[in-house]
């Protein structure tokens, strides 16, 4: 606070106030809390395709967030002139979460697509495979030093090749897709969060 007396004998105070941030509190009851939701709904990839609960689950947790966003809306700073960045990390970690959604229902429908309609080339040469192709498991040796019952199925299963039959079947591409969507929304997540928390708390 600094006093000014004018030559006129009044007096002038001019007070200056330093605001400082204290987003902590905003990163543990909202930014920590929805990345955690976030996190959980990552687990539908997890689930059995055939328990039917996979779209249903993450339907839940995409309403479990939104719910939570509409209660801890007081806490997040209203203003027409710009956004904050608190409000756009939860708009980005909502749309991560509708994302989710729309990839379990597409791995979904991987999964239920019929066997007589067979794996498209692109599709085989986006996971590496060749027509044909079969999974091949080494084969075992037992303490005896015998192969195991393994050796004789592959070797069945390497004669089929020449009738063209292969193992690599859509339930085998469903499953390829879960891995990559678990993968990329996990590294998207995790960026986004580290990111948007260290704008959040140096920001001034």
């Amino acid at each position: 606070m600094k006093k000014y007396i004018s030559t006129n004998y009044t007096s002038t105070v001019e007070i200056v106030y330093t605001i400082e941030r204290r987003p902590i509190y905003l990163v543990y009851t909202i930014i920590l809390p929805i990345t955690l939701i976030n996190f959980i709904t990552l687990l539908a990839f997890v689930l059995p395709a055939d328990s039917g609960e996979r779209v249903s689950f993450a339907t839940t947790m995409l309403l479990t967030l939104t719910m939570y966003m509409t209660i801890m809306s007081d806490s997040i700073p209203n203003t027409s002139e710009s956004v904050s960045i608190l409000t756009i990390s939860l708009t980005i970690k909502l749309i991560f979460n509708a994302l989710i959604v729309l990839s379990v229902i597409i791995t979904l429908c991987v999964y239920n697509t019929s066997e007589d309609k067979p794996v498209p080339q692109w599709i085989l040469f986006l996971c590496k495979r060749k027509r044909g192709q079969l999974d091949y498991v080494g084969p075992q040796v037992d303490a005896a030093g015998e192969k195991m019952e393994a050796e004789k199925n592959n070797t069945v299963n390497r004669l089929n090749v020449h009738s063209n039959v292969g193992v690599f079947t859509w339930p085998a591409v469903g499953r390829r897709l879960d891995l990559f969507f678990f993968v990329l929304f996990t590294v998207m997540i995790f960026t986004e969060t580290v990111v948007n928390i260290i704008r959040i708390t140096h920001h001034r």
